[in-house]
């Protein structure tokens, strides 16, 4: 087995972690919250507030839905029971025809049982969903569920359910391990993993579960697992997880035994780099700067070299940072100066001397090429490094409106924006974030023909929808509704975008909108974006005093998935209240 496939299977491990963390439920949230500090970061970074809606979308596939049909008749009194929605989204889940939308909306029904108490239809449920994935992660739920209560007798039943249903499907889950271990049972998730006959999925089972076993601290037992159950192939990067986990966890001691057992030179160092990071934040810089010896490329030693030299200028002065970018040697390490150099010169109110520092980035660049470095976030070369080193001018903008001088702010955000449009899609995530980050900037300058300047500029762009919905909320928000769903119509009409209508349709119900708020949602797709939207708009609908309304828009609002997921974004928001 090669690097690649390595490679392949721990990227398979971290790509599974984010998906299976706390179980499906909080996973969608830490996916949500990391791209939000993504975008955040450049907003924040240009000192101008936000006037953007949070909501980020998870990146899934659509399907659409059937026609809707009435549930029992209504009470005459608007419903304010957690219950009458757990009980609402059940009669409707029954009427879904579509297995895929039927095993979605199971999945969310699974947590409103479990959390309103309702654990044996929160069994029923779980068990009748078709999705492995979704019923594996359901069944999970209700067994940490069980476990904290005290009833191990179903904690053990529920995970069983979810251990046969993921060996049927010869597809691992991690969620299984994690629950096992977690709950003390580590002997039962290495008999999971090697109930496996496809060996990728057995050995993936075991890397996993070497991890985990890692991070509680069972480092004996990893060990045992890796001698019995790993072939020789597999050692390496089995070694590798159980240091990343032990990092991450904060248990130094045990990542420096790890990294000393590994033999392959690209491992070790990922490790080394990983350990550092992780005694970064804890602080600990001495023991921190030891791992640079122990690194062998050269390229990975200056990565760890720049974070140092960014954590060591932050208590220098401008005219030292200045010195020490100027007799730095590597691009990285000059790069990683000048971003704490800037910052300062930001915060002492030095504007010319801050677009200075900009130009000095962008000459760093040019004068040390890279080839371009492509992941499942996008591609990034040297023209969009260099974008991203202009978009610093809507720090500079933000500095200039807090002295007053917006026309300043205007031209300093010109600069950014000549660079942010021309970024290719194939940038991915880079492109995301500097184009929300420019509308924002422009937004908060209160430029709103310049953000929709910005949004004509990038029409047809795959990461064009944030930037809309940004706009149609700010367009509502002023008063003019007509144009902000003008635009949300034209600029987030993808299946794919629909999260994006969650804040403009939100806008709506809060600006008093209900029956344009009622149209946007009804043209929104209930595919496993769209249940999103449903399910975010009718909490906002229950936190605004809109049960009723809510109430009457089951039915009238898509297919039997739609107001099945509106049923438990309702419930959902009143069991918000009551903690």
């Amino acid at each position: 087995m090669n690097n690649e496939t390595h490679q392949n299977g721990i990227s398979d491990m971290l790509s599974e972690a984010i998906v299976s963390s706390t179980f499906q439920r909080r996973s969608v949230h830490r996916c949500r919250v990391l791209l939000a500090t993504i975008a955040g970061s450049v907003i924040a970074m240009a000192g101008l507030g936000s006037s953007v809606h949070p909501w980020l979308p998870t990146i899934l596939s659509p399907s659409m839905g059937q026609a809707a049909e009435p549930t029992s008749a209504a009470p005459t009194t608007p419903p304010r029971s957690a219950a009458w929605w757990r009980d609402a989204a059940a009669r409707y889940v029954e009427q879904i025809t579509d297995a895929e939308s039927r095993g979605r909306a199971r999945h969310q029904l699974t947590y409103i049982q479990v959390q309103t108490g309702d654990i044996e239809n929160a069994r029923t449920t779980a068990a009748k969903i078709e999705n492995t994935q979704l019923r594996v992660y359901s069944h999970c739920y209700i067994a940490k569920d069980c476990r904290r209560s005290g009833d191990i007798e179903t904690c053990r039943a529920e995970l069983q359910q979810a251990r046969d249903a993921a060996v049927k499907s010869g597809q691992h889950w991690a969620a299984i391990v994690e629950a096992y271990v977690e709950f003390g049972w580590p002997d039962d998730a290495i008999a999971y993993a090697a109930a496996y006959s496809d060996a990728w999925q057995r050995e993936n089972a075991f890397q996993w579960v070497v991890a985990t076993l890692a991070k509680h601290g069972k480092l004996e037992m990893a060990y045992d697992v890796i001698e019995r159950h790993a072939s020789p192939n597999w050692k390496e990067v089995n070694l590798l997880a159980a240091a990343t986990a032990c990092a991450s966890n904060g248990k130094f001691e045990e990542t420096g035994e790890l990294i000393r057992k590994l033999t392959n030179v690209e491992y070790r160092d990922k490790a080394y780099v990983n350990l550092a990071d992780a005694l970064l934040r804890a602080n600990r810089r001495e023991e921190a700067r030891t791992c640079i010896d122990g690194i062998s490329t050269p390229k990975a030693r200056a990565a760890v070299n720049a974070r140092f030299m960014a954590a060591d200028s932050r208590s220098q002065s401008v005219e030292s940072l200045r010195a020490k970018a100027e007799e730095a040697t590597e691009r990285e390490d000059k790069l990683a100066i000048y971003d704490v150099l800037l910052k300062k010169l930001v915060e002492a109110k030095d504007a010319i001397a801050a677009e200075d520092v900009i130009e000095s980035m962008i000459k760093t660049v040019q004068a040390s090429p890279r080839e371009p470095e492509s992941s499942k976030f996008g591609t990034c070369d040297d023209a969009v490094l260099i974008a991203m080193k202009k978009s610093n001018h809507l720090m500079i903008a933000g500095l200039l409106m807090s002295k007053g001088d917006r026309k300043g702010a205007l031209h300093q955000i010109a600069k950014a924006k000549e660079a942010i449009v021309t970024i290719p899609d194939s940038a991915g995530i880079a492109k995301f974030m500097l184009a929300r980050g420019l509308v924002a900037a422009e937004l908060a300058v209160g430029d709103l023909d310049g953000a929709r300047n910005t949004l004509d500029q990038l029409k047809g762009d795959a990461f064009c929808s944030s930037a809309a919905a940004d706009v149609a909320i700010a367009l509502i928000k002023a008063g003019d509704v007509r144009a902000g769903c003008e635009i949300a119509e034209q600029s987030v009409n993808n299946p794919n975008d629909a999260c994006w209508r969650t804040g403009v349709v939100n806008a709506l119900i809060h600006a008093g909108q209900l029956e344009a708020a009622k149209e946007m949602l009804q043209s929104t797709s209930d595919g496993m974006v769209g249940t999103r939207v449903f399910e975010e708009v009718a909490q906002s609908m229950i936190e605004s005093n809109h049960a009723a309304e809510l109430q009457q828009w089951l039915g009238s609002c898509g297919s039997n998935a739609a107001s099945a997921h509106m049923c438990v974004g309702a419930a959902r928001a009143l069991l918000k209240g009551e903690k």
